[in-house]
């Protein structure tokens, strides 16, 4: 990262993966292994209650 603002996006999006959730400013680690299985597209948890 190349600024603090920089390295708190980093660390945000790789807590929100850790629960399932994507940010599009943060690209997942690794090889290329798609989307999250189970994640609406959005990226935000669904209300299965609903």
């Amino acid at each position: 990262p190349a600024s603090v603002a920089e390295m708190i996006d980093q660390s945000v999006g790789r807590a929100l993966d850790l629960f399932g959730l994507s940010w599009s400013p943060v690209k997942r680690w690794g090889r290329d292994i798609g989307p999250i299985e189970g994640a609406p597209a959005g990226g935000a948890a669904e209300d299965e209650d609903a």
